[in-house]
């Protein structure tokens, strides 16, 4: 005999069982404990994944813009995983959105074969692959051979690779510093792989390594590595 669980994801309308399966979804396990119905109010940009139409995405920004009277629509700029294709929606403040019950490892960047990069779970043993094309430019950029990071995984499935809230990274080019004759507050850092990191205090010297945040595309300036 079926289980209620199963008996709903039977009923589920034909088109959409078949968007699932077209994805390589299986559509009974979105009613299991891996998803939550969640409201777009409580939805956490950069933390919460969520699925729509049977894909797993990420939330980039999520806004409310007035348009006259009534409830105000929220903006959703989400990225697919792994596909890493973005699109938009826009929905009522009172929608409800499955979010994912996510899994994160610690993994370490073995190789780069040209189109994918190969990581290592250093505690299973485990092997697992992610898409060049799935990752932005920075994100490419700042993963090389022996980094350590944080995979988001789903299903099995390796989905995306992230730093943490905070990373060591070594700076190339601290351009002035604070021996210098300026009035500015602030300077842009150059980092050993050619990437910038705004708004860094003055003290920060060539040499130094430093902790920063990945923020969308952005790298942040966390601290100097005591």
């Amino acid at each position: 005999m079926l289980s209620r669980i199963a008996r709903r994801a039977c009923q589920r309308p034909t088109a959409q069982r078949q968007r699932w399966a077209g994805a390589g979804i299986d559509s009974f396990r979105w009613f299991s404990s891996d998803v939550v119905k969640t409201s777009v109010k409580d939805l956490k940009v950069g933390k919460d994944l969520v699925l729509v139409d049977g894909r797993v995405a990420e939330i980039l920004e999520l806004s409310k813009r007035h348009v006259g009277r009534g409830a105000a629509p929220v903006i959703l700029n989400l990225r697919s995983l792994p596909e890493g294709n973005k699109f938009t929606m826009r929905v009522t403040s009172d929608a409800m959105f499955d979010k994912v019950t996510f899994e994160r490892r610690q993994v370490t960047l073995m190789f780069d074969d040209g189109s994918a990069l190969n990581f290592l779970d250093e505690n299973s043993m485990e092997e697992f692959q992610v898409a060049k094309n799935a990752l932005s430019g920075v994100k490419q950029a700042l993963l090389t051979e022996g980094v350590r990071c944080i995979m988001t995984m789903f299903d099995g499935k390796a989905l995306d690779v992230d730093f943490g809230e905070s990373f060591e990274v070594q700076v190339e080019d601290a351009g002035l510093d604070a021996s210098s004759r300026v009035s500015a507050s602030y300077k842009t850092l150059i980092l050993k792989n050619g990437l910038r990191v705004s708004r860094a205090p003055m003290h920060v010297k060539t040499g130094d390594t430093i902790l920063v945040h990945l923020n969308g595309e952005t790298i942040e300036f966390v601290g100097k590595k005591s």
